[in-house]
């Protein structure tokens, strides 16, 4: 199917064509040839149409300055983004923010750990493992953020919430850097995480 990845039904809100999909995907089940590979062919309706208001951040991040450390820049976000995150958390009813078990100040300080000369350990209490407790940390972050930019007005593309993540906010520097500096962590399985889980392959070319 020709969508977006993560969107294996489209683009939200259009249940007709969701209809659509799910009725050519069931249609496979009667199908008496086999192996079945089939294409639907029909574009996802999205940003090419006329009347979808395109999507903008609202929120200006301050650019990094001499006194702000890029712990202080994410927090910084976290703050200008909560009211967005809250409405479109109330609005939905649900959210996907929470795996860690930790609160957002927790898993900034968690994550600013990575890069420092100090001890990583996990919050105490929290039963996984540090390597599992880096992924899911930097998961919480990003589902914060992209929740947070989900709620402001006009149309966002998931493409265009990944680059606006990866390529725009403190967040998403945050979490490559610790890329960067855990490849060869002292724990194989943190080298494990940061080199496939924590950064998009398709978002490497922003660090070279």
């Amino acid at each position: 199917m020709p969508f977006e990845f993560g969107r294996p039904l489209g683009v939200p809100d259009n249940a007709d064509f969701q209809h659509r999909v799910l009725t050519a995907a069931l249609n496979l089940l009667e199908r008496k040839d086999g192996p079945v590979f089939d294409v639907f062919n029909e574009e996802a309706p999205g940003r090419d149409d006329e009347t979808m208001e395109c999507w903008s951040c609202p929120v200006t991040f301050a650019k990094k300055a001499s006194d702000e450390t890029l712990e202080q820049l994410v927090l910084n976000e976290i703050r200008l983004l909560q009211p967005w995150f809250d409405k479109g958390k109330n609005e939905r009813g649900y959210t996907s923010f929470g795996v860690s078990e930790m609160s957002l100040d927790e898993i900034v300080s968690f994550l600013v750990s990575f890069l420092e000369d100090t001890p990583v350990s996990a919050k105490p209490g929290i039963k996984y493992s540090i390597a599992d407790s880096l992924k899911y940390a930097a998961e919480d972050l990003k589902a914060f953020h992209n929740e947070s930019a989900m709620s402001q007005p006009g149309h966002a593309t998931a493409n265009e919430i990944e680059n606006w993540y990866w390529g725009e906010t403190a967040a998403g520097r945050l979490v490559r850097e610790i890329k960067q500096s855990c490849i060869d962590h002292a724990d194989p399985m943190v080298s494990i995480v940061t080199a496939f889980t924590l950064v998009p392959h398709r978002q490497a070319f922003r660090d070279g």
